[in-house]
């Protein structure tokens, strides 16, 4: 019974969120209370019905690089804890004897259940993985809270901030962007290689 209260609720916000896009995109054209923009982040990464790279920018073009990532940080981190909180209480043991039954994937999570921090840190550098889908994962596996939270802490500030200084500096200084750009995908790619060798190599 929870888990489909659970899904119900997630599934109705999602629709509201999708159903008022256009007034959530023109609320971003004014610099809204830092309270309200938190909220709206938050909401934002628990239904990314926007990219939420855009959000960053956009954060960090309306409040500067530092307080628009900060903003941004607490607010995905929060809506991650949502998730992680709601899964684990509604859905764990049920993903739990789905996940072994296949091999690989149970293997991975008794990879993952003996390395939760670096694990965390490391799907939130990189950016190929879907963050919600970092969130489900987590719920689902033995990851403690604690370490849910710092490690998504410390491993979505490269990513945060860049994209919030993009925003703040794109129109006025666009070669220094672009330079923080290829520096940060150089560093993303180099993260993404190591973390596969460790993988394969466990």
């Amino acid at each position: 019974m929870r888990r489909w209260l659970a899904a119900a609720v997630y599934v109705s916000l999602f629709l509201a969120a999708l159903l008022y896009q256009k007034e959530l995109a023109a609320w971003f054209n004014h610099r809204p209370p830092i309270p309200a923009m938190l909220g709206m982040t938050t909401l934002l990464a628990l239904f990314p019905v926007v990219p939420y790279k855009l959000v960053v920018g956009a954060a960090g073009y309306m409040y500067g690089a530092w307080m628009g990532g900060l903003i941004c940080l607490i607010g995905s981190t929060a809506a991650g804890v949502l998730v992680y909180a709601a899964v684990n209480y509604a859905f764990r043991e049920q993903a739990r004897t789905w996940l072994s039954k296949f091999k690989t994937l149970d293997r991975y999570t008794r990879f993952v259940e003996k390395h939760p921090f670096e694990s965390v840190v490391l799907w939130r550098v990189i950016p190929l993985l879907p963050q919600m889908a970092v969130n489900v994962y987590a719920g689902v596996s033995t990851i403690t809270l604690r370490v849910f939270v710092l490690g998504s802490l410390i491993g979505k500030l490269p990513g945060i901030f860049v994209y919030s200084f993009l925003g703040g500096t794109l129109t006025s200084n666009p070669l220094l962007s672009l330079q923080i750009m290829i520096v940060y995908l150089l560093f993303t790619g180099a993260v993404l290689w190591g973390y596969k060798r460790m993988t394969r190599a466990k």
